[in-house]
């Protein structure tokens, strides 16, 4: 080791890689303890490499001790650097996250981007920060967790530019679209959500690089070079959620991407999906029967009309999924005395009354619907959807009941969020979670009603 090098008081074992502007080396300063440091190429300090070294240093000081990102253990910018006294600084020598991820399973690398997402999220809101170099090999897994290294590119609305107007910033196979020419307007935040989507997609497929461009989930001849699935054993459904995620991430427009707040909200819904309980819910079993003495099978005519667009189907299918145990209690409950349908839908393709925006839009409708006798009264148990050209999808869910042309809405609730993405399953969840909780009450109106009226 004696004709080893040192830089100031660190020993260089061995060399682990290097890049355009630095390189980086495995060092000691007690033969025992390794660290990584990264050394500065550039001796003149009046150069890009050089200035963006200084501030990357005095980024990763002022962010010392927050989680995600890598830690400092020691610095040295020289007043008159040299070949023999480099600029450098020394951080731990930690695993990349290319290579843990290759021992890890879907969700273990979904929750380390969840991760990194509420990082940039949080970098971007307190501190104004965006990072501009998000790919795996910047990223490092810690013992609590993966942290962000390489804040070379880093950006603050205050900093002076130090690269030319329309001049590449950023890794080429992770880079959004309007960085390759960047000028003062990019929203560089929506650029940081394009390339962890596009990290994420390389980390759960192992694949060396990212396919290039925007992605695109349909149609399926063209979706299949994007899926998840066609790289990755696991649920089906939920990869297909990351699929759409990763899609809206990467949209040429930046003004459609989520947000690094909303991505990250969206990977910690994908992590914890809310199943639905079989044979949860409040009991009805009393009311339904006697619903069921007043009344007669009725029958439940469904409407659907032609539509296009595959996810329309997709939004049909999930809320008949949900709506199912609610019929299944009732049905159980009243037995043969009334006819009870789940998943009945009315479909309908029509255009949006959005004179400044137009475009299509999907609506579409599941009900339980129970009728009395002569068909003067009925009760429906609704989840109504608006799907937008846009992405944006409308919700809704609610009890209503019908008597000589009159409707009252008993309970209703709604929200709104984006096609495909996993807090679409969260939000249709807490729907129709909350039309079983307020599920007596119509009940036993309905019942007042139709015995009054057979009365």
């Amino acid at each position: 080791m004696g004709n080893r090098r040192k830089i100031g008081k660190w020993l260089l074992l061995r060399r682990q890689g290097k890049g355009s502007n630095a390189y980086v080396h495995v060092v000691t300063r007690d033969k025992v303890h390794e660290y990584a440091m990264k050394e500065l190429k550039s001796c003149d300090r009046q150069s890009e490499p050089y200035q963006r070294f200084e501030r990357e240093v005095e980024i990763l000081r002022k962010l010392s001790g927050e989680p995600g990102i890598i830690t400092v253990v020691d610095f040295c910018l020289p007043g008159n650097p040299t070949k023999k006294t480099p600029a450098f600084y020394v951080m731990p020598l930690l695993r990349p996250i290319g290579e843990a991820a290759t021992q890890w399973g879907a969700e273990q690398t979904v929750a380390a981007i969840q991760q990194l997402a509420a990082t940039l999220s949080r970098l971007q809101q307190v501190h104004q920060l965006s990072h501009r170099d998000i790919k795996p090999e910047n990223i490092f897994v810690a013992e609590a967790g993966p942290v962000l290294g390489d804040f070379g590119l880093v950006k603050h609305p205050s900093f002076a530019a130090l690269t030319e107007e329309r001049k590449k910033l950023g890794p080429i196979w992770y880079i959004a679209p309007e960085m390759m020419s960047p000028s003062s307007e990019v929203d560089y935040a929506a650029a940081d959500v394009y390339s962890l989507a596009k990290t994420l997609w390389v980390l759960l497929t192992g694949q060396r690089y990212p396919v290039q461009g925007s992605y695109c989930v349909y149609p399926e001849d063209i979706a299949r070079f994007y899926s998840l699935a066609s790289y990755v054993f696991f649920d089906q459904k939920r990869l297909r959620m990351l699929d759409v995620l990763i899609e809206r991430a990467t949209h040429i427009n930046p003004g459609q991407r989520p947000s690094m707040a909303e991505f990250a909200r969206e990977l910690e819904v994908w992590l914890n999906p809310r199943v639905p309980v079989a044979g949860g819910g409040r009991d009805v079993s009393d009311i339904a029967r006697a619903i069921a003495a007043e009344t007669r099978r009725d029958a439940v005519e469904a409407d659907l009309s032609q539509f296009r667009g595959h996810q329309s189907h997709l939004l049909d299918e999930a809320a008949r999924e949900r709506l199912r145990p609610i019929s299944d209690r009732l049905r159980d409950a009243l037995g043969s005395g009334i006819r009870v349908e789940a998943g009945q839908c009315e479909l309908e393709l029509a255009y949006a009354t959005d004179i400044s925006k137009p475009g299509q839009e999907w609506r579409i409708c599941d009900a339980i619907r129970l009728g009395n006798r002569e068909g003067t009264a009925s009760l429906s148990c609704f989840v109504r959807m608006r799907l937008f050209s846009d992405g944006t999808l409308y919700m809704e869910a609610g009890h209503c009941l019908s008597s000589s042309g009159e409707v009252h809405v008993l309970w209703r609730d709604c929200g709104i969020t984006t096609y495909g993405l996993p807090t679409q399953e969260a939000l249709l969840g807490d729907l129709v979670r909350g039309l079983e909780d307020h599920l007596s009450e119509p009940l036993g109106k309905f019942l007042e009603l139709i015995r009054g009226r057979e009365g």
